[in-house]
């Protein structure tokens, strides 16, 4: 009974805390206006900034200390245009920035903590709080476990300014900008990134009235001549026909259902990827992998799933429960899996937070966080849905688990191989300066948290034995503040892009393209800007390429009118 209140009164402040979001008032409207359209001065916000009034410096760094229960500010001004700022200091719950969500904790004693979590092992839980004071919490104590969509900065703050005081707060935060640095010297690191005079054209592939909601996932699976599409939050997947939106075919007929999972609680469930079974044709095998929360615990899972006889839609068959990895807070999951060339499946992880992997995550050998793992699904070992290839990278070596194929990365959000060549690209989210590109290779270090970029990050998992193999290429916030990784476009060998590594920025909008060899960078262009965020790229059975943009859009990316110079 005394359980059953607890679990009532948890609910409540839960359900409570998401319905009571507040709206941005008609006042902070004027505030937007004249942040927007006058220019304030940097020092005096400066000041305001460091002052008792606001309080801002009390909870976020500006200098990539990152110490505090806000996401550094270092290079926001960078990262974000001027509105955005705006936004996120009017209406903070709007826009919570990764790892940053504020954990409600129900403990067994029926006392309810909550705050950011800034570390966490299997055996406890570390919260910052809005009063700054850190709550140390045993994983035992808990009975459960929330995040809310109200972020623990207080809304609100416009009210202690003058609306010329706002403009000034504003105009600091937009002239916080990275500085330059040593590892610009570097191949890959280039000062500048020139743009196309021509940039590829992007065509959407569905009119308004077939938007999807929140999509992160284009592709398609062997024989199908349709794309597969992947919705985060509500984890559906639709079955697109690829036919031109202004064809006669009518627009509700070329969209189908292939597999609802049902929708998640907010910021607990996210389905991210799907891929078929190599053998898809004639097995109807195809794999999900999906961030759920169970009796309190945040898992990745991996579950395999058969489609209907005629392959339009799943079977609604039982899934079978391939491989499922616990995360110690809801950031940096990962989001990828895909057969290999040498028909195994690979799989992408992420660090899973806290923000700087604080426990060492990627580093840790006997952990699949921060990793990629490759197993064999068609047999098992011993204990296992799975079987560990005989010839991975780590097998025989007790100190790290077998799954292992390469380690050190922080959120690996889209991987590929290259359909030529077989190179496995990552495009690696960074912490506070660099986003990474990387080819990957058997037994590899790809150095998260010992190194971001080219540079040393921290030396607290560092260690002096170890070979960290460095990306093909990283660009600092001016360019962007999260990496979307793509594919090697091989659909038309006529092309100048013919070879070239394609991806792009989740925030910025930007699409680039880049040539290496051996795994070092030869050329870097901007080619393109998304009308919309570019969450995830696509490839068709032709190697055609889509954005994926999360606001709903679909486009192909129309080469032929751009030059790669």
């Amino acid at each position: 009974m005394i359980r059953t209140t607890l679990a009532i009164a948890f609910t409540s402040i839960f359900i409570s805390s998401a319905i009571c979001q507040e709206k941005p008032k008609t006042e902070s409207d004027e505030y937007l206006k004249a942040a927007l359209l006058k220019v304030g001065d940097v020092e005096r916000g400066k000041t305001l900034f460091a002052s008792d009034r606001i309080s801002c410096g009390k909870c976020h760094s500006v200098d990539g200390t990152r110490t505090k229960a806000g996401p550094d500010l270092f290079a926001v001004g960078e990262k974000f245009g001027r509105r955005e700022i705006i936004e996120s200091v009017l209406t903070p719950s709007l826009r919570i920035a990764d790892g940053y969500e504020t954990t409600i904790l129900l403990l067994h004693a029926g006392k309810v903590v909550s705050g950011v979590i800034k570390n966490a092992t299997d055996k406890s839980l570390e919260l910052l709080g809005a009063n700054f004071e850190l709550t140390h919490v045993a994983v035992d104590e808990i009975e459960a476990r929330r995040s809310s969509p109200i972020s623990i900065m207080p809304q609100g703050i416009e009210t202690n300014l003058s609306k010329a005081e706002f403009v000034d707060l504003v105009e600091y935060l937009v002239s916080l900008k990275q500085g330059e640095s040593s590892s610009r010297i570097l191949q890959g690191m280039p000062d500048r990134i020139l743009e196309l005079a021509h940039p590829v054209q992007l065509q959407p592939i569905i009119d308004d009235t077939l938007k999807f909601d929140q999509p992160v996932w284009l592709g398609n699976f062997p024989g199908s001549d349709g794309l597969l599409v992947v919705e985060h939050q509500v984890r559906k997947v639709w079955l697109l026909d690829k036919q031109d939106p202004e064809s006669d075919v009518e627009n509700r007929d070329r969209k189908k259902l292939f597999l609802d999972l049902g929708p998640a609680a907010p910021n607990e469930g996210r389905l991210a990827a799907i891929t078929a079974h190599p053998n898809f044709r004639a097995n109807g095998k195809y794999y999900v992998l999906d961030r759920v929360t169970i009796d309190g615990t945040m898992l990745v899972a991996i579950t395999e799933r058969e489609a209907s006889a005629d392959r339009q839609s799943d079977s609604g068959r039982q899934p079978r429960l391939i491989l499922s990895v616990p995360q110690t807070t809801g950031a940096h999951f990962g989001g990828w899996l895909e057969f290999g060339p040498d028909g195994f499946l690979y799989i992408s992880f992420g660090d899973s937070g806290p923000q700087e992997d604080p426990s060492g995550n990627a580093q840790n050998r006997g952990l699949m966080l921060g990793k990629i793992v490759r197993i064999d699904v068609d047999h098992t070992d011993i204990g296992k849905a799975y079987s560990i290839p005989a010839d991975n990278p780590f097998m025989g070596d007790p100190n790290t688990l077998p799954e292992i194929w390469a380690l050190g990365f922080r959120a690996p959000w889209r991987l590929s191989f290259d359909r030529k060549t077989g190179d496995l690209w990552v495009g690696d989210v960074g912490q506070d300066r660099y986003e990474e590109v990387s080819i990957v290779q058997r037994g590899e270090n790809h150095g998260w948290n010992a190194f971001e970029g080219f540079e040393v990050f921290s030396n607290r998992y560092r260690r002096a034995s170890e070979s960290y193999t460095p990306p093909v290429f990283a660009y600092a916030r001016r360019y962007g503040p999260s990496v979307t990784g793509g594919f090697v476009y091989r659909a038309d060998p006529r092309s100048s892009f013919y070879g070239k590594y394609i991806f792009g920025d989740y925030e910025s909008r930007r699409i680039f393209a880049l040539s290496q060899q051996d795994r070092t960078l030869k050329e870097i262009r901007q080619i393109g800007v998304a009308p919309q965020r570019i969450v995830s790229f696509g490839q068709d059975a032709e190697g055609v390429l889509y954005v994926v943009g999360y606001e709903g859009v679909l486009y192909k990316i129309d080469f032929s009118t751009a030059l790669f110079e």
